[in-house]
């Protein structure tokens, strides 16, 4: 069991609340997102302030302040799981966190 998993399970259980919490696809977001950023350094990506801003602002209320929680704990979580990879899976991790951010438009040029 990994330390995101027994962090992140507490919040998620309480995003997943009715009435006011996050939507399911907005906490997807921010675990996605967060997971990218978490991995910026460790994987030497660019992530580009422009991207980012048009993304976050294309796809999050802005009164959604759950997003923040969720993001943060992905991003802060991700840099010490990464450390404990062994070379092949980080090489998949990191291959994949630059087609995502790719993918988001966030990644820059």
């Amino acid at each position: 069991m990994t330390i995101r998993f027994i962090l992140a399970a507490p919040i998620v259980a309480l995003l997943a609340l009715p009435a006011g919490a996050q939507s399911a696809n907005t906490q997807r977001m921010a675990m996605e997102l967060g997971t990218i950023i978490g991995s910026e350094t460790a994987c030497d990506l660019a992530i580009s302030r422009e991207g980012l801003t048009a993304y976050i602002e294309g796809n999050v209320a802005a009164e959604d302040t759950e997003f923040l929680s969720t993001m943060n704990l992905f991003a802060e979580t991700g840099p010490s799981e990464i450390e404990a990879m062994t070379e092949t899976q980080r090489f998949a991790h990191c291959l994949q966190a630059s087609r995502n951010a790719a993918a988001l438009g966030i990644l820059a040029q």
